[in-house]
């Protein structure tokens, strides 16, 4: 199958009045797996937590240095600024079964004092994705909040809103980025194991 790729526009980091084209990858619930199947224990866990949480790597960063966010349910992040910006909008995060149950031990397994800059988990993706045969094209840290929200976009159509609010949303303007997307049926059926009870 193609790989899925959606185009955005995002503010570049160092100059948010100027706003950049960027390509992501929506990965299929069969391209993530066979990724996670080539990581080493401690990478699983740091994607599998980025995944089923649908934060932004700051906003993960933030958790991860501070677990009690986690009330066996929901992370409740508080809203944190910096001078120019928002970096973490606060709300509720909502997680599926199978969340609950990473996020609920992912502090044993990850230091989050010692973990690299944001290129070497790039690097890393991108050489497992090359392990496991898979094209690179897309493949970012973005690929995971993204592919997130596509797949609760795709299983709970019915509840965009609260999809949108978890996420930290604040315009419906991101379903343009999900209309769409060309999901199979054996798409659907394998991201029930990850989505259920979200």
């Amino acid at each position: 199958m193609e790989p899925i790729i959606i185009n955005f526009k995002e503010p570049e980091k160092n100059d948010r009045r100027n706003i950049i084209q960027m390509k992501t990858r929506i990965l299929r619930p069969a391209e993530y797996e066979k990724l996670r199947s080539n990581c080493d224990k401690p990478h699983q866990t740091f994607f599998d937590g980025l995944l089923l949480s649908g934060m932004k790597l700051d906003e993960y960063r933030y958790f991860l240095k501070n677990p009690s966010l986690f009330d066996g349910k929901l992370i409740k992040l508080p809203e944190i600024r910096s001078k120019k910006r928002i970096i973490v909008r606060q709300r509720s995060v909502k997680l599926s079964l199978k969340g609950r149950a990473i996020i609920k031990n992912i502090h044993r397994s990850l230091d989050a004092n010692s973990m690299p800059e944001n290129q070497s988990y790039i690097k890393y993706l991108k050489r497992i994705a090359i392990k496991a045969n898979m094209d690179t094209e897309g493949l970012n840290l973005k690929c995971f909040r993204k592919t997130w929200e596509s797949w609760l976009i795709a299983s709970y159509p019915y509840r965009i809103g609260e999809v949108l609010l978890s996420q930290g949303r604040t315009t419906i303007s991101t379903l343009k980025d999900y209309n769409n997307l060309s999901f199979g049926r054996d798409d659907l059926l394998e991201m029930k194991e990850w989505v259920e009870d979200w």
